[in-house]
């Protein structure tokens, strides 16, 4: 605890010193005019009709909008959610440039403007690692399109943000050792990026240096199954698209991409499609949003591979996915959670639609975002409506075929402390996708009294559910007009009220 109040103290410190004037100057100043030999493609989907809406100022994730204000979403409940790394990354730039004309370059330069106006000096929530190496990544995508023909003056002030953006993030290098993974990761893939395409900053040494660096930095992120450090899905999509960027950055620099780099994306978009379902879309675990469908199918095109959809286990990285005809069960069993605590939960969908999923997440109220990441907001067992912790769950699984068919099997320890008692979850999918079968067994060791538990399983919106069989029954309706039947050999059914938050944004 000492350790952490001082480290805490340390760099908050660090922040006081890095917002005085002097330590801008300490940056230095840029001597000569960037050149850039060339810029890293616009590889990913990008939609113009978002554009229309940012060169209006507002930035709109599949159909909410925020306003670009004079706070910038600062000390908002958004600050922590994609809205903020959208705006301050300026990830919607390929949206401005598929927009076109004068109207996008308009766009591009005068938030950008209005951005250094606010943030061209140091500023802990905006110049992060990770938003800063987006964010120069960005401003070189978009370079050829908005700020080649951009007037003398705001060249120079752009120009000027990006070198001393680099010169502190070359500060950051100097202490790498001691940042977490994912900061080491970026820091070094947007340096590595520069020095593809900027011959103003341009080091041979440096460059091979920071190649080694990044071979360490994503193997500290690799599991041994090939999972990555990172369990929610959006964070693997984040992982992928920079390791494709600089696939395609070390090409245009006529360096030769490593064999481990190309390893690394075949593996990661692979992991990226076992956590898709049927309709090609992400789960909705440890807080993933959605829709990502586009940019998955990108990624897999952009890795030059194609994957067989089957049966797949990752003891390390924490998920199994079972497909069978049109059927997709995937089964959270992780150990370590990013986000939310969901131990042996499952979805499961049917060609495009989804029948059984996870209530989601919601960044605009921080009640409602911790009220999503408990327990009783996924398809899980809870013993006297308590969360387990997740260091306690300790889970154990395997997955095995038989004629075709697949069983699931997992075991977790999350209330043996409190309780006295294991969970075991096994989930059946026969060959043809038809016939799903589940079993939740709760085992103790010593006889205590009887302890209410619940199973709860959350139904996709869509989903029509009616109660047959004198409530032993629920006949559950798709959209299409296919029809499953969900019956309990045991207890009585009962249906209620959920919630689905499925990109994040939608209010609850």
């Amino acid at each position: 605890m000492a350790a952490d109040w001082l480290r805490g103290l340390s760099q908050k410190a660090a922040h006081i010193r890095m917002l005085q004037p002097v330590y801008h100057a300490a940056l230095g100043p840029l001597n000569e005019e960037l050149k850039f030999s060339h810029f890293p493609p616009d590889l990913f989907p990008a939609d113009a009709g978002r554009g229309r809406w940012a060169s209006m100022g507002q930035i709109d994730m599949n159909g909410h909008r925020l306003p670009i204000d004079d706070q910038w979403l600062i000390g908002t409940p958004w600050q922590e959610s994609p809205f903020f790394t959208k705006l301050h990354g300026f990830c919607f730039l390929p949206e401005l440039q598929k927009l076109g004309g004068d109207v996008g370059r308009r766009g591009v330069r005068d938030i950008t403007a209005r951005w250094l106006a606010y943030f061209g000096r140091y500023h802990p929530k905006t110049w992060t690692i990770r938003l800063t190496a987006w964010r120069l990544y960005h401003w070189m995508v978009i370079y050829p399109f908005a700020f080649e023909t951009a007037p003398d003056d705001f060249m120079a002030m752009m120009e000027e943000s990006f070198y001393k953006q680099h010169q502190h993030l070359l500060n950051d290098l100097n202490k790498h050792e001691s940042l977490n993974r994912h900061d080491r990761f970026d820091l070094i893939w947007i340096l590595l990026m520069v020095q593809c395409h900027c011959e103003t900053l341009y080091d041979e040494i440096a460059c091979n240096s920071y190649m080694q660096l990044l071979y360490g930095a994503v193997e500290d992120l690799s599991l041994p199954d090939e999972g990555v450090r990172t369990r929610d899905g959006n964070g693997l999509i984040d992982f992928s698209q920079k390791l494709i960027a600089l696939r395609h950055s070390l090409q245009l620099a006529d360096r030769d991409a490593p064999a481990w780099l190309l390893k690394r994306i075949e593996t990661a978009v692979r992991t990226l499609n076992v956590l898709t379902h049927s309709d090609k879309d992400l789960s909705s675990f440890q807080g993933t949003w959605l829709p990502q469908k586009a940019i998955i199918e990108k990624m897999t095109r952009l890795s030059n591979s194609r994957f067989r959809r089957n049966d797949t286990r990752y003891p390390d990285y924490g998920y199994s996915s079972i497909r069978k005809g049109r059927t997709s069960v995937i089964i959270d069993h992780g150990k370590d959670s990013d986000y939310h605590v969901a131990p042996l939960s499952f979805e499961m969908a049917y060609a495009n639609h989804r029948l059984i999923v996870n209530c989601g997440t919601y960044y605009g109220d921080e009640r409602w975002h911790k009220s999503l990441s408990q327990m009783a907001a996924h398809n899980c067992l809870t013993v006297n409506d308590k969360d387990v912790k997740p260091q306690k769950i300790k889970s154990k699984t395997s997955l095995e075929s038989m004629n075709g068919a697949s069983l699931f099997s997992g075991t977790h320890h999350g209330y043996e402390a409190d309780y006295a008692l294991t969970h075991t979850r096994r989930i059946y999918l026969d060959s043809k996708g038809e016939d799903l079968r589940g079993e939740d067994i709760l085992a103790r060791n010593i006889a205590v009294k009887t302890i209410p538990f619940t199973v709860r399983f959350h139904l996709h919106p869509n989903v029509k559910a009616s109660m047959t069989d004198n409530r032993q029954s629920v006949l559950l309706r798709l959209p299409s007009g296919a029809g499953w039947a969900f019956q309990s050999n045991h207890d009585t059914l009962s249906l209620e009220e959920s919630m689905y938050c499925t990109g994040g944004l939608d209010r609850p």
